[in-house]
């Protein structure tokens, strides 16, 4: 009598080192820094609602979000600048702003009308 393995339904043997091995670390995630903010004389913008219009001396910049800086900063000469936030519905901010050697950050929450 001849006897037949069906090899289908047998479960497959491991060695006997992998059974205990630890399993592979998981993968570090690549934590990009932020660049550093150089040390120029300028504006660093904060404002909600992003879509704000910055005014500086009367200058319309557009867009506080859409402000072209160098890293961050809107490179300005030191001295003192009168300085406005606007959007429709909200209530305008203003404020003499001294920039000196380095960036002055602007943090400013408008409110609703």
């Amino acid at each position: 009598m001849v006897a037949v393995l069906a090899l289908t339904g047998c479960p497959k043997r491991v060695p006997e080192e992998e059974q205990h091995a630890a399993p592979p670390p998981p993968k570090e995630e690549v934590k990009h820094q932020p660049e550093p903010v150089p040390d120029i004389p300028g504006l660093i913008v904060h404002v909600e609602p992003q879509d704000a219009e910055l005014i500086i001396d009367g200058v319309n910049h557009g867009m506080a979000s859409r402000l072209e800086t160098d890293h961050g900063v809107l490179p300005l000469k030191t001295g003192i600048y009168q300085v406005s936030l606007k959007r429709t519905g909200y209530v305008s901010w203003r404020a003499e702003v001294t920039v000196n050697d380095k960036p002055e950050t602007l943090q400013v929450t408008l409110q609703k009308q």
